[in-house]
């Protein structure tokens, strides 16, 4: 199948999800989740908002399907144009990110590290350089962005891409129990678990699902509740993060085919609030844990008087995702759009195909 037939919005309602579960179990860690006296409706309901964190990884699945989409369909242009435009995506928005950031927490002194990426090695000296909160999930993006055009080609096998992996998954386990066991790093501000090779895995299902919607054929039965109740299942019993993170990619590719011959018109006003969540993803979690951080004293105050956790959840999240939405379209609109367009610009001009010239 062409994925160019693929909608930009179905990976951005993807989006969309993983970044309001991140923003979600953040919000509810201010008002009372993981303090051991709050008090819950039903206390599963935790485990529920602790699976937030799990948005983190469907990032990771999207960026290398989205990637290796982008990928095949700029194929014929020089890998440069590719790290051109990655460059041109992250970088300024990045760099804006780092300086705010440092002004706000006073850390100029970290600037470098963190403007050159360096504070994804150093996590895990005695003092985190990280300036902008939870950037760690950006460090390990671009290590992947530099070695994907080195992978690509594996996308088109689907052996090879199972037993990668296998080979990662297992990886991921080894890493984390003998890093610091044999190798004596120590796990400081969770270098070990934070660490791409924690989650290198993530991005390989990633392209198995891109491998497999290239061969989709239609008219295929999928098993979507199925595989909703099994994820619900591993959550209430607290299930490893892999299995997880297998049952959501097999959910992201049930959604992906099922959706691929439908049009547009799939999408309710919820959901397509959803897509403008999803595409101004990258801005709103640069920001929102220090928007949470700052603001963290008014929500506190703000559902002092509400009872249970669920429901200070309720009362707060509308005005966080105001809050976030109004900064994520201004990010996206003021940063993101420009920056994007001239990446294209002087990609289009200086690095043309060989052989390629204007009549």
């Amino acid at each position: 199948m062409d994925l160019r037939v693929h909608h930009s919005s179905r990976l951005n309602f993807l989006r969309g999800i993983a970044v309001l579960l991140v923003v979600s179990v953040h919000s509810s860690q201010i008002i009372g989740n993981g303090d051991q006296t709050s008090e819950w409706v039903i206390p599963i309901s935790k485990n529920f908002m602790d699976f937030g964190a799990r948005g983190v990884q469907i990032f990771f699945i999207l960026s290398a399907f989205g990637l290796a989409k982008s990928y095949e369909v700029h194929s014929a242009k020089p890998i440069r144009s590719y790290y051109t435009r990655r460059l041109f995506r992250i970088y300024p928005v990045w760099i804006a990110a780092v300086l705010i950031h440092a002004l706000i927490e006073n850390k100029t002194q970290v600037i470098f590290q963190n403007v050159t990426f360096a504070f994804g090695w150093l996590r895990g000296s005695q003092n985190n350089p990280e300036v902008v909160r939870g950037s760690w999930t950006l460090f390990v993006e671009v290590i992947f962005y530099l070695l994907f055009p080195l992978i690509f080609p594996i996308a088109r096998h689907t052996k090879t891409l199972f037993i990668l992996i296998i080979l990662l998954i297992t990886l991921r386990i080894v890493w984390l129990k003998s890093a610091e066991e044999i190798f004596g790093i120590v796990d400081r501000n969770s270098f070990v678990g934070l660490h791409p090779f924690s989650n290198f895995y993530c991005f390989a299902l990633g392209l198995l699902i891109y491998n497999q919607m290239k061969a989709f054929r239609g008219n295929k039965v999928t098993y979507t509740p199925v595989i909703i109740l099994l994820l619900a299942i591993s959550i209430i019993l607290e299930m490893d993060q892999i299995l997880q993170v297998l049952l959501v990619g097999l959910l992201i590719y049930s959604f992906l085919e099922k959706t691929q011959i439908r049009s547009d018109s799939f999408f309710t006003p919820a959901g397509k609030l959803i897509e403008y969540f999803g595409k101004y993803a990258f801005t709103i979690y640069l920001y929102h844990l220090v928007i949470l951080k700052e603001g963290s004293s008014f929500l506190i105050k703000a559902t002092e008087k509400v009872p249970y956790v669920e429901l200070k959840f309720l009362v707060s999240m509308p005005i966080i995702l105001l809050l976030l939405f109004i900064l994520g379209h201004l990010g996206y609109e003021y940063l993101e759009k420009p920056s994007i367009r001239v990446g294209k610009a002087f990609s289009s001009k200086f690095l043309k195909p060989k052989g390629l010239s204007h009549a």
